[in-house]
């Protein structure tokens, strides 16, 4: 059975329409979980129109909306939660994720390896990859989530409303002192997420994924373009210090496949999502410290 595709939308109608013309499969399921606007704008009553539309042509086709304003903190999570009621295993794409052709087939073919220490599959990869690491897909401690692909077991896992306390974080540096830098780097955004400084979902993920030595399976090439950097993206309440993301884009064409999972140069492809993602620096050990800084700052 094909991984049914979970869309979270928001006040985006054109993408959406874009993103259910890439998956248009008559034999896989689809959920639609909309985020309520804060006002009732025009924007997401047609996003209503065209979800709902959908959804009387299509008997695969679930939709959701709702009753509150969320935001992107709490609306993934949550519309995770309600499509996995319904199944095993999915596809997760937000509403500037658009997939390319052979996006679908991907996550078909890559979700079966998601068991014991893997938990997701990414669809978006380096935004400038590596000549010598084509050909491969590669095992990854850092979950790179514009467009992935998970379990209800693996979720279980990673779900962001686990919290982590300042003693896992302690004992996962002792136990792994060469990842000081990125579990520093992701607590503090996690110390800016509890705080409000930060509306994000997956900087818990993150962090999670570090500290229990679970891994993603990442591509050689993005199936999926992110084109979020528009109006209606909204990620900081209160801009914190520095935390980039590259975007990403997809060339159209098929990643490696599982077949060609490679884990000897698996390390060497962390390093470069390290310094091209996220940027890392030596100095973001110190970010707990000036994410709690801020925060006192703040109230």
């Amino acid at each position: 059975m094909k991984p049914p595709v979970l869309i979270v939308c928001f006040r985006r109608p054109r993408n959406l329409e874009l993103i259910l013309k890439q998956c248009d499969d008559k034999l896989r399921d689809i959920f639609i979980f909309i985020d309520k606007s804060i006002s009732d704008d025009q924007l997401n009553t047609d996003v209503r129109r065209i979800a709902n539309l959908y959804e009387r042509t299509s008997n695969k086709t679930r939709v959701k909306i709702s009753d509150t304003n969320l935001g992107v903190k709490h609306a993934v999570p949550k519309a995770i939660n309600w499509a996995l009621e319904s199944c095993d295993s999915l596809i997760v794409l937000e509403d500037d994720c658009i997939p390319n052709d052979f996006a679908l087939e991907y996550f078909d073919n890559c979700v079966g390896y998601i068991r014991e220490n893997i938990v997701l599959v990414s669809g978006s990869t380096l935004p400038n990859f590596p000549t010598k690491l084509k050909g491969f897909l590669f095992e990854s401690e850092f979950p790179l989530i514009w467009g992935w692909a998970l379990t209800k077991t693996s979720w279980e896992k990673i779900r962001p409303d686990r919290k982590v306390s300042l003693k896992n974080v302690a004992l996962a540096i002792l136990k792994n002192p060469k990842n000081v830098i990125p579990i520093l780097y992701f607590y503090a955004a996690v110390i800016r997420v509890e705080r409000n400084l930060l509306s994000a979902w997956d900087s818990p993920v993150a962090l999670r994924m570090l500290i229990e030595s679970y891994k993603s399976i990442i591509p050689d090439s993005s199936v999926i373009s992110n084109i979020g950097q528009d109006e209606v993206a909204s990620h900081f309440q209160v801009k914190p210090s520095r935390i980039e993301i590259s975007a990403t884009s997809n060339e159209n064409r098929a990643p490696a496949t599982v077949k060609n999972l490679n884990r000897s140069l698996s390390t060497e492809l962390n390093k470069e999502i390290k310094s091209q993602i996220y940027k890392m620096k030596f100095y973001h050990v110190l970010s707990p410290v000036k994410s709690l800084v801020i925060s006192v700052l703040q109230e």
